[in-house]
């Protein structure tokens, strides 16, 4: 396990080969305060659902079975007195995909045209 931080950002990275998939959990948190319970629920839901890329929750669906069955999720979570946005995406390692085909790239163009 490898930690780094810089500034308020805090990366934790477990390398293995274990596995033959990846998964990335990336978590933004906060102080609980109820002006943001809202917001927090409404940014899950939109950037669960479409992007500005694919517009509907099927197009999203779609893409990602494409690319050999990548999945993600949006979430709110309560701990106390903090949220947390957790998103997580879970994709297969290329090595272990047919004629050299990058799931990586392909998800790093996902959210944008």
């Amino acid at each position: 396990m490898d930690k780094n931080k810089l500034d308020n950002l805090k990366i934790v990275t477990y390398n293995t080969d274990k596995f033959k998939t990846t998964k990335l959990s990336i978590y933004f948190t906060l102080k609980s305060d109820e002006r943001n319970f809202a917001k927090m629920a409404m940014l899950s839901e939109l950037l669960g659902n479409a992007t500005e890329k694919y517009i509907s929750e099927t197009e999203v669906s779609r893409q990602l079975s494409r690319m050999f069955g990548a999945s993600f999720g949006v979430t709110v979570l309560r701990y106390g007195d903090i949220h947390t946005l957790r998103v997580n995406i879970s994709f297969p390692n290329d090595k272990y995909l047919p004629d050299n085909q990058h799931v990586v790239l392909k998800l790093s163009t996902f959210w944008m045209k």
